[in-house]
């Protein structure tokens, strides 16, 4: 995918900010949603992948199972925020 594209500095694979962030990517979506929202903490849009079960609910690059992404960059960098929220209430 990226075996063409000049390297340095840094490359965006997924840039959330942008028109269509997802375009590269294939989604898999079951009992659940994957949107962009404003996250409060990061002051900027985020992509939000939520569902009932992780292995159901997932993006993954390339769409195309038999492309690679051809990214000679040494490092990757990922900003993953991870919130799980358990409302318990108690009926008296």
């Amino acid at each position: 995918m990226f075996r063409n594209t000049f390297q340095s500095g840094f490359l965006s694979v997924l840039y959330s900010i942008g028109a269509k962030p997802l375009q590269i990517w294939e989604k898999e979506v079951k009992n659940g949603h994957i949107k962009r929202i404003m996250d409060g903490d990061m002051q900027s849009s985020v992509i939000e992948i939520a569902g009932a079960n992780v292995s159901t609910n997932f993006i993954t690059c390339p769409a195309d199972p038999n492309q690679i992404l051809a990214i000679k960059m040494p490092y990757l960098v990922l900003l993953i925020k991870y919130v799980y929220i358990v409302i318990n209430t108690l009926i008296a």
